[in-house]
């Protein structure tokens, strides 16, 4: 029971920073000019 607690939060604390860093990869791409890509 313990164990799939922590595994919870751990799953959930991985999924922020999986969303933050799109996020930032969208503000990268954004960012960038368009004759870059």
């Amino acid at each position: 029971m313990i164990i799939t607690h922590t595994l919870k939060k751990h799953r959930i604390k991985n999924y922020q920073i999986f969303i933050f860093c799109i996020n930032l990869y969208r503000k990268i791409l954004r960012d960038k000019p368009k004759s870059f890509s």
